[in-house]
């Protein structure tokens, strides 16, 4: 969702303590059949050749063949997606040769570094090298595993992660579209990849560059000059009907491309205790937050 630059008054918005547990979203009935779906469709990913058809398939078929693009370093479309997901069903489901799966689809990715090293892939979280990054650690095991692809990534990511810092400053880059902070290719999502694993752990290299991250969207959100840092004008929307139905450029609130992004990543350094010159306790007074609640749109049940 995207609102016309302007402000709006605030709705209260409803907070849960800290005790707050969350109802489940289904039965006992409907989650004994949704896990049992889940195993079967993911069952297919075991199957040789099933992935390589399906995406066949999916070329075949779609009037949007860029949609089906697989990349293998890719969160979004690649073997790191799958990598992720099989080693998440490892951990609901142990013992049952996930872990080994999770392991195949990793290695295919890695075997792409070579040709990395002289492209210009992205940091983005979902089709570059911050997705690679994220799933290497998610399945590293507390870093007991994967220590030689750990390293090699992080070398690639570091340096394009620190353009992407300096391609935040739009007083030298004159550039705010939203591929500089958002989740899918900007900072806020890179910035998972480096979210310590324990509170307060001290990451060395990985900690400085989450800094660099988390001050350069701190500076956005706090909008000291009264331009707002995430606006968006029109010729920097790359979709055509969007610009359109905003003429005058947007101020987004949704998560994939908007300022919840940025605001959900910062969040979560304050739930994992980063310490931040401009983070503060025990919650920001920022107030693009209580503008963007005011965007809420409540709905009956899970959307």
């Amino acid at each position: 969702m995207s609102a016309a630059r302007g402000s709006r008054t605030a709705a209260p918005y409803p907070r849960g303590g800290a005790d707050t547990v969350p109802a489940p979203l289904l039965n006992a009935s409907c989650a004994e059949r949704a896990t049992a779906t889940g195993l079967r469709v993911m069952e297919n990913v075991r199957v040789s050749g099933r992935v390589a058809a399906a995406l066949t398939n999916a070329e075949a078929q779609t009037a949007f063949p860029l949609a089906t693009e697989w990349t293998p370093w890719g969160l979004a479309a690649g073997d790191v997606g799958l990598a992720l997901v099989c080693g998440y069903f490892d951990e609901c489901f142990p013992e049952r040769g996930w872990d080994v799966e999770a392991h195949h689809h990793l290695t295919a990715a890695a075997a792409t570094l070579p040709s990395l090293w002289r492209g210009s892939v992205s940091p983005s979280l979902f089709e570059g090298l911050g997705g690679l990054a994220f799933v290497t650690r998610r399945l590293s095991r507390g870093g007991s595993r994967y220590q030689s692809l750990t390293r090699a990534v992080e070398a690639l990511l570091f340096p394009r992660v620190a353009a992407l810092v300096r391609s935040m400053d739009v007083r030298t880059s004159g550039r705010r579209d939203v591929g500089r902070f958002d989740v899918i290719s900007g900072a806020a999502g890179v910035g998972a990849a480096f979210l310590p694993e324990e509170p307060r752990k001290d990451d060395g290299d990985r900690r400085q560059v989450l800094s660099s991250l988390l001050r350069a969207l701190i500076r956005m959100v706090e909008d000291p000059d009264g331009l707002s840092l995430w606006y968006t004008p029109a010729r920097l929307i790359g979709d055509e009907n969007m610009v359109r139905a905003y003429p005058y450029g947007v101020l987004n609130c949704g998560l994939a491309h908007g300022l919840p992004g940025p605001l959900a990543l910062l969040a979560l350094a304050l739930e994992n205790e980063v310490r931040e010159p401009g983070l503060p306790r025990p919650s920001p007074p920022w107030p693009v937050c209580s503008w963007t609640c005011g965007w809420t749109r409540r709905a009956a049940g899970p959307r």
